[in-house]
């Protein structure tokens, strides 16, 4: 344990996380110093020049960010769906691979770094694939004195990075390199300890471009205007026109009847209307794990419903699994028909069905919500209680966690 300060108190931390969070601090700064590789790059050519290459046009707020990062080896670009980070992402890595400069592209899982990878055409590894983490030692291979050969790392969906993992990325990149540190601040933090991106954002000390801009094509999507409503804290806006939306919510009085209209969603309606496939293209989006709504409950009636004929059928660790089940990989494997919002995160999928009642009282906030529901690509279904659903938009209770990291990066 030591003893350190925190807000003007004394506080306890644990010494890992505690060294760690010196660790992001010092290698922050450390990065942070002196110029970019590439030198000076004129943005005024630069820009019209990469519009050019990808026939794609910039807005202010873009430009703007290209230039900043030009001038910067550290820089922060945040931001919900549909204001652009992936274009503006693609058209910093063709400008910085024009002047030949070695990029690296990570995420912390791997969906989120299939998805980088796709975004951009380059290759993206999970940050353990990238420090080649070896478990006969159970560490990795990369760190200080056998740092990564590169001159510009780009790491995606940074808000699920903690503060342990963000201290040995870090450690690793040598300091003639510079720092691309993308991800949507207003998420769910990390699972494990920290609020790295929140904490890098609000120190000051570290270049940032904070999207907000919804493009043209992307508003034409109620899941993304939706998004930003909901981070606002303002309801979504369910009023359709004719034709089908993308976006949905349905209302229920009970629990029994979020779980009966769920199952019809799921089972009928969507696959009917939607040509979506219940178990490859439907992902349940629980906001827990326990309780009659939770994913495990949710797993065990939606398995039987979908798959529940299938032969042979095992037990292993409390759950019987079957051929044809759809499973999460883990530490273990564990049933995915439905599983908690916090899992998804880093995660994609063509529809999304969010439950949202009363019970989930303890894990109703907004970036709770809005995490969920930017998991949807083409359609997000909300079944709700509507004072559940109320609550989830209006709350933001949680406490800011207990980190020491801003000040340190100002001190």
């Amino acid at each position: 344990m030591k003893n350190a300060h925190w807000n003007q108190q004394e506080s306890i931390f644990l010494t890992p996380l505690y060294r760690a969070e010196i660790g992001c601090a010092n290698h922050l700064l450390r990065l942070n110093q002196g110029q970019p590789l590439w030198g000076t790059i004129d943005a005024h050519k630069a820009i019209p020049w990469v519009e050019e290459q990808t026939g794609l046009t910039l807005s202010a707020s873009q430009r703007a960010a290209i230039e900043l990062m030009l001038r910067h080896k550290v820089t922060v670009i945040t931001g919900g769906p549909g204001v652009g980070k992936t274009t503006l992402v693609n058209s910093i890595l063709k400008i910085l691979k024009a002047k030949h400069i070695h990029i690296a592209l990570c995420a912390p899982t791997g969906r989120a770094a299939k998805r980088l990878s796709e975004s951009t055409g380059l290759e993206a590894k999970t940050v353990h694939r990238l420090l080649e983490f070896d478990p006969a030692i159970f560490s990795f291979k990369h760190n200080e004195e056998c740092p990564l050969e590169l001159d510009c790392l780009v790491i995606d969906e940074s808000s699920m990075m903690d503060v342990t993992l963000m201290n040995q990325l870090l450690k690793a990149v040598p300091s003639k390199a510079a720092l691309l540190i993308v991800g949507d601040v207003d998420q769910l933090p990390s699972v494990g300890p920290g609020a790295v991106l929140a904490d890098i954002i609000d120190s000051g000390k570290i270049a940032t471009v904070r999207l907000t801009e919804i493009f043209r094509q992307a508003s034409t999507s109620k899941i993304i205007t939706n998004s930003h409503r909901i981070n606002q804290g303002l309801l979504p806006i369910t009023t359709h026109a004719q034709g089908l939306s993308d976006f949905y919510c349905v209302y229920a009085e009970t629990p029994e009847e979020i779980f009966s209209k769920l199952m019809q969603v799921v089972l009928e309606r969507i696959p009917d209307r939607f040509n979506l496939h219940s178990v490859n293209d439907i992902q349940v989006l629980a906001p827990m794990n326990r309780g009659g709504l939770g994913a495990r409950s949710l797993n065990i009636e939606l398995q039987q419903r979908l798959n529940g004929s299938s032969e042979p059928k095992i037990m292993r660790y409390g759950s019987i699994y079957a051929p044809g089940d759809k499973i999460i990989q883990q530490i273990e494997v564990s049933l995915a028909y439905a599983i908690s919002i916090h899992k998804a995160q880093g995660s994609e999928y063509p529809a999304v069905v969010i439950p949202l009642a009363m019970q989930h009282y303890m894990l109703l906030e907004r970036n709770l919500l809005y995490t969920g529901v930017t998991r949807g690509k083409q359609l997000v279904v909300i079944i709700a209680q509507p004072k559940a659903l109320a609550m989830a938009v209006k709350n933001q209770r949680s406490q800011r966690r207990v980190t020491n990291l801003i000040s340190r990066l100002n001190s």
